[in-house]
């Protein structure tokens, strides 16, 4: 996506490698930069009895990654989407 003048509007950059370069950069501790992803957004929208967080009730979306922060898995409202091939 592209704002006029070429700026970009969004990212190209994943979850996982967004984690990954705050770790590097020593922005945050890497529970804070999940939580920035998950509870904070959920919660300013009203929606962390839903989302961004692991807890009875909720949709149970869930992505598990390495220590590299490489996707794992992937579960959808409790349901596995998507497993990484073992090597």
């Amino acid at each position: 996506w592209c704002r006029r003048g070429g700026r970009r509007a969004g990212s190209l950059v994943s979850l996982g490698g967004a984690l990954r370069k705050v770790e590097r950069w020593r922005v945050m501790g890497f529970h804070d930069a999940v939580a920035a992803c998950t509870l904070r957004p959920a919660r300013l929208l009203g929606a962390e009895r839903q989302h961004g967080t692991l807890r009875a009730g909720a949709r149970a979306d869930l992505v598990a990654l390495s220590a590299a922060g490489e996707v794992l898995a992937t579960w959808v409202s409790g349901r596995e989407v998507f497993r990484a091939k073992t090597r």
